[in-house]
């Protein structure tokens, strides 16, 4: 079967948003795309020539990219799968998964599975975790007693989450089950977001820049959700989660050359979402996060959509053709820009195939349930959306 090389040379980029364990969800959206079995595609199995990914999607990316230099796309995605069904939803009976879990989690230093088969690794374990509370709530204490602050100020800064929680399982599963030096020598163009927590500003690794050193823990930062992970050091700056300021990376695959973007989003249009009667925080919370992740993703969107029909008017004005005094302004507009540019020929439309679910995914708590039997009902999910993916429905950019 052919594979998605259209006549005009165009090049199609994965856009990868993250999610947390929701990006299971994308497993079956890629499932469908790479094996040929979407309308979006014309059942042609799609190739890709640009990823970019931010958290978990920075993961599946990654791990996409370093495949596809030795295999074809079927057995890639074969493989993703097998990590997310097999690997990911529990490490070795010890009753947590391969991406965080508690320190002094009982569940594990008291399973009778997990302590008879590794005795010593289960007690360093625990003497590690009572070092880490020891050596944290010291320092906290201190600042308790130094602070200049009121006594509730203080007393709220003594908590942390991101403490109780360990993504040192995370760390193992990205260095065991991705090669970086497959990555570098791959001809795949692969764009990683991430927050420099210092500056607030966007931070992006590219191929070349994943060394086996960097490469672990860029990805590791660009999942690190702050407030339940920590931030993660790289040279002598500090980065977290790429969702903070990007958390689905369009600009990262044009500006790479990609021109037809298929873009995989894990949250549902907002409307869709049902405004509860009881109020909570935690869903509250999570409605504020689909929001303001929503409003970037459609406004990236809505410009491509008003540079195609600028497009499309200024190629008419050019041609002799009419041009409809409402569409005025798109013509001004897309004139200006190209009068901004070094070669004008090179500004493109741009054609967006967007695959979302059709409801929520299980808001906070679900980017933290990495069960298995929820891992494979989530890539189902995203593989029946995707074989009967609709444009109209999904909104999707169609120059012309």
């Amino acid at each position: 079967m052919a594979r998605v090389k259209d006549a005009r040379g165009r090049k199609h980029g994965l856009i990868l948003s993250g999610g947390g364990a929701n990006g299971a969800y994308e497993v079956g959206v890629l499932h469908a795309l790479l094996c040929g079995e979407s309308p979006a595609t014309e059942y042609a199995p799609l190739e890709p020539d640009v990823f970019a990914g931010t958290s978990i999607g920075a993961y599946n990316a990654a791990l996409l990219v370093s495949d596809l230099t030795t295999v074809g796309p079927a057995t890639a995605i074969e493989h993703l799968r097998y990590i997310w069904l097999e690997v990911i939803p529990r490490e070795d009976s010890t009753g947590h998964n391969f991406v965080m879990r508690f320190r002094l989690d009982p569940l594990q230093f008291l399973s009778p599975n997990y302590a008879l088969r590794h005795p010593v690794e289960n007690t360093m374990q625990f003497a590690e975790d009572l070092s880490y509370f020891a050596a944290d709530w010291y320092r906290r204490g201190l600042t308790f007693l130094l602070s200049p602050r009121d006594v509730e100020t203080r007393i709220l800064k003594l908590f942390d989450l991101s403490t109780v929680i360990s993504n040192e399982p995370e760390q193992r599963l990205i260095r065991e089950t991705i090669d970086f030096g497959k990555i570098r020598r791959s001809d795949k163009a692969l764009r990683i977001a991430t927050t420099n927590w210092s500056t607030g500003d966007l931070k992006v690794f590219e191929r070349t820049d994943l060394t086996d050193d960097i490469g672990p823990q860029a990805i590791l930062a660009s999942t690190s959700l702050p407030g339940i992970f920590p931030q993660v050091k790289i040279d002598d700056d500090y980065f977290a989660d790429g969702g903070v300021v990007m958390n689905t990376p369009l600009n990262l695959a044009i500006d790479a050359g990609a021109d037809v973007l298929h873009v995989i989003y894990l949250d549902p249009d907002v409307k869709f979402i049902p405004i509860l009667p009881v109020r909570n925080t935690l869903d509250t919370f999570g409605r504020f996060l689909v929001v303001s992740f929503a409003a970037t993703m459609n406004r990236d969107i809505e410009v491509a959509r008003r540079v195609n029909r600028g497009l499309k008017v200024y190629e008419q004005a050019l041609s002799g053709g009419p041009v409809n005094a409402r569409d005025v302004r798109h013509f001004i507009a897309v004139a200006e820009r190209l009068s901004r540019v070094e070669h004008p020929s090179e500004y493109k439309k741009i054609t967006i195939h967007l695959y979302r679910p059709q409801d929520t995914l299980g808001g906070v708590i679900g980017m933290l349930d990495f069960r298995r039997e929820r891992v494979e009902a989530l890539i189902e999910q995203g593989f029946e959306d995707t074989i009967y993916h609709d444009c109209k429905a999904n909104r999707c950019v169609i120059p012309d």
